[in-house]
This record gives structure tokens, C-alpha cells and sequence, in this order.
């Protein structure tokens, strides 16, 4: 009976803490059956907000249809991502936090949606110890008034909710273009989807229900 508890708790209790931070309807990433929602930063020189989608792609395979969007890779679910951005400008989307193993480069890619002001990642992957996707816009920095491409992983492993930063992270081996700086402390505190490890989802569930149990 406990094993089947948990079994059923931890999805549960894993969508119930995403759908926390759901928000309003998508400006036009493809409507998703599964999850999506919208984020917002604001710090003395950048404004944003993110509009993010998870697709389930064995729940609901008709989701991406007909749509610019597909999957980059082979994984089950597909993240995606667009920023819009109000103020100042974005040189780096960073997502942070993946779970090990949850996302090879293979699994990265950017997608045309199709808009006046779009711009896209002129370069995009994962960071030296393969624990951030790294957006960069260098040579056409995503500026007030415009919107990033949609930026999209691919992973068999469920989302959880995590947090992302809209400059260069310290720990990789990307070289800054010139005029941006490295600030490690621009930290968001929303929270968008992310693929993490499901052994440490896993472990992590468990442990608080035998705390509860106490």
C-alpha cells in the first residue's frame, strides 16, 4: 500500500507545486495539454517575461502539429521557452539547475515562430559541467520591443520547477562578447519547468513522506 502511495503521490505532488506558477495563455507558442504558464523578471536594467510549455509527446502526440515548433531530439517531453523583452537588453538566457544526464546537446535547438520582431540564439547549449542550457544572443541582443525565437530542449526525464538568469553563468567555458558582463548574482527567483533527475525526485518525495510519517 505504501509503495503504491508513493507511486501516485509524487506526479501528483510534482504537477501540484508546477501549477503553482502557472500563469496566463501563451502568446503563441502551440497550446500545450500538459503544462505551461508565464514568468516575469524585473531587475534595474532588464524586464522580461517568459512564456514557457511542456509538451507531453506520448500523452498528447497532436499537441506540435502543424506547428514551427517539433522536437530536437528523442525525449518524451519538449521544453519550450520564448522571451519578451520590455527593457534594456538579453544577452544570455540561461536555464539552471538540470537533473544529471536529463539533456545532451543533441536535445537543444531553436525554432522560427514566425514574428515580426523575432530573434534568434546565435549560439545554444550546454555548459561545461552540464547542468545549464545556455542561450546566447550576441550580435543581435535580444533588446526591448523584441522576442526570442522559441528555445527548446528535449528529455525523457519530467519537469520540476527551477529557476533561470539572463546573464553569462560563471561555471562554462563560453566567452563573453565584448560589453557584456559577468554577473553571477542576477539570479531569477520565478520559477520556470526544467528536466531534473527523477532518482533525486524520487528520493526526495520519499524522504518527506517518512517525515510526515513521524
Amino acid at each position: 500500500m505504501t509503495v503504491k502511495f508513493i507511486r501516485t503521490a509524487i506526479p501528483l505532488a510534482i504537477l501540484a507545486c508546477l501549477a503553482m506558477t502557472a500563469g496566463a495563455g501563451l502568446t503563441s507558442l502551440p497550446t500545450s495539454s500538459f503544462y505551461s504558464g508565464t514568468s516575469y523578471k524585473t531587475t534595474a536594467t532588464q524586464a522580461c517575461r517568459v512564456e514557457f510549455a511542456v509538451y507531453d509527446t506520448a500523452t498528447y502526440p497532436t499537441d506540435l502539429a502543424g506547428s514551427e515548433l517539433s522536437n530536437p531530439g528523442t525525449g518524451r517531453y519538449v521544453y519550450a521557452y520564448q522571451i519578451f523583452s520590455y527593457a534594456a537588453s538579453i544577452p544570455f538566457f540561461v536555464i539552471q539547475g538540470l537533473g544529471d544526464n536529463a539533456v545532451t546537446n543533441n536535445d537543444i535547438d531553436t525554432y522560427d515562430d514566425s514574428g515580426t520582431n523575432s530573434v534568434n540564439a546565435t549560439s545554444f547549449g550546454l555548459n561545461a559541467t552540464q547542468t545549464s542550457v545556455v542561450f546566447e544572443f550576441n550580435g543581435d541582443i535580444l533588446s526591448s520591443g523584441k522576442n526570442s525565437w522559441y528555445l527548446v530542449l528535449s528529455s525523457n526525464q519530467g519537469p520540476v520547477t527551477g529557476s533561470y538568469k539572463l546573464t553569462a553563468p560563471t561555471d562554462d567555458d563560453i566567452v563573453l562578447p565584448d560589453g557584456v558582463a559577468d554577473d553571477n548574482s542576477n539570479n531569477s527567483n520565478n520559477n520556470i519547468p526544467e528536466p531534473a533527475s527523477m532518482l533525486l525526485m524520487g528520493l526526495g518525495a520519499v524522504a518527506l513522506f517518512k517525515r510526515k510519517q513521524k
